[in-house]
Parts: structure tokens; sequence; C-alpha cells
């Protein structure tokens, strides 16, 4: 059976542009985010969009029923943001909503 690494490794091998790989999708797999870390070091990670919208569910379930249904929304708005303004003015939107909670991980970037 061929393993994350051994098609990282065939793919570099065959793609001289490579290097130029800036983003890489993931899923939570911590082992693959490893090899993925360690086969494109210059690229950033992000979680797939299933995966995002699991944990805003999650975080959403921990708040009152009143703000609820709002904070959700905003979620909705954040995850489907085309843009980087639109994903700015979503995400600000929302803690705003989460009373400009900083240390909240919403609060902060990905990178």
């Amino acid at each position: 059976m061929i393993n994350l690494r051994r098609v990282a490794e065939i793919f570099k091998a065959n793609n001289p542009s490579w290097t130029k790989i800036r983003v890489v999708m993931t899923d939570k797999a911590v082992h693959e985010k490893n090899v993925l870390r360690e086969m494109f070091p210059d690229a950033r990670q992000l979680l797939c969009q299933c995966h995002v919208i699991t944990w805003l569910k999650k975080q959403a379930a921990r708040m009152a029923p009143a703000v609820k249904k709002e904070a959700k929304n905003l979620m909705r708005l954040l995850v489907s943001a085309k843009t980087k303004d639109e994903y700015e003015d979503a995400k600000g939107a929302l803690l705003k909503h989460r009373g400009g909670d900083q240390p909240h991980p919403l609060a902060q970037d990905a990178h």
C-alpha cells in the first residue's frame, strides 16, 4: 500500500515546480499533517471545509440558545466567504457577537 509520504515523493519528483505550493488542504489527521509539513515546508495547511464546519458547530453548541442562531448564521458567512474582505467582515461580526473575545480560538489566525 502506498502511503502519503511516498505519494508526496512521487509528486515532487514529477512536478519540478512543487516548491511554489503555498497551500495544502488537509483533514484533521495529525500524522498526515506532519508528513505534509515535512514534505511541503513552505506550504500553509488549511483544514478542509467540512472539518471547519464540524468544529464551528461544536463551538456553537457551547453557546447559550439565545445567541446560537445568530452565531451559526455568522459562522456560515465566515465559512462561505469568497474573498479575504468577506472573511474579515464575517470574522469581525462573529467576534463582536462573541463580545470581542480575542483569546477565543476564532480570533486567532491559522498560519
